[in-house]
Parts: structure tokens; sequence; C-alpha cells
């Protein structure tokens, strides 16, 4: 499902940066410039098949404090490795809910800058 999501925040105007990066701290789903500002931004990509919505929730439920530290520190590591961020560019940390059937999206949701919620 990240594939489509990276897919869906391209014809949004993201340019993707880089997809499924490895740190010690956790995975990046995916790093994408924000269009039209200077912003490099974090995504945390969460998919759910429709048939189990009611068993589970939301999927943007399952972000946790826990969860947004290790993200911080995974795009910490990496913009040290690849040293790639532009020093007039801000960072952030944003959100991608899917609900699918059959690999199929049926629904959608961009939170922006989740590192504000608490």
């Amino acid at each position: 499902m990240e594939e489509q999501a990276c897919s869906i925040l391209a014809s949004l105007g993201f340019a993707i940066v880089d997809r499924n990066y490895y740190t010690v701290y956790g995975e990046i789903d995916c790093v994408a410039d924000h269009p039209g500002q200077k912003m490099r931004v974090f995504f945390e990509i969460r998919s759910l098949q429709a048939s189990k919505l009611n068993q589970f929730g939301d999927p943007a439920f399952s972000i946790t404090k826990r969860k947004l530290g290790r993200m911080r520190k995974a795009a910490l590591s990496y913009l040290g490795k690849k040293n790639n961020l532009n020093p007039d560019y801000d960072m952030r940390f944003d959100l991608m809910t899917l609900i699918h059937e059959k690999y199929q999206v049926l629904r959608w949701i961009h939170y922006e800058n989740i590192s504000q919620v608490s």
C-alpha cells in the first residue's frame, strides 16, 4: 500500500525523495519535498482493510508518542547519513492512512504535522 500512498502524494505535487529507508530507529516509509513550500516531509503510512475497520478502528489511532519519537530519531539519522536537506528547508512529520479492499484504495487521509499531536 506504500506504493499507492506515494503515488497519491506525487499526484498532489509532492516530490518523492526516498522510500522505505531503514534506520536503527525504524523505517521511514516515504520522504518527500512539499510542493510550493521549503519543507522536507517524513511520512508514516498506515493501511487497513475496510473489512477490519470496525474491529481495529482508524489506523491513525495507532500512532503513539513513542512512535513519534522513533520517527524523529529516524529522520535525524536519515539526514545525518544522506546529508540532502537544503539548509533553507524546514522538516515536518505527516501521516497518510489508507483504507483498502483487495489492494484497491477506497479512502485515504493525509494528516499534516502529526508531531504536534499530544
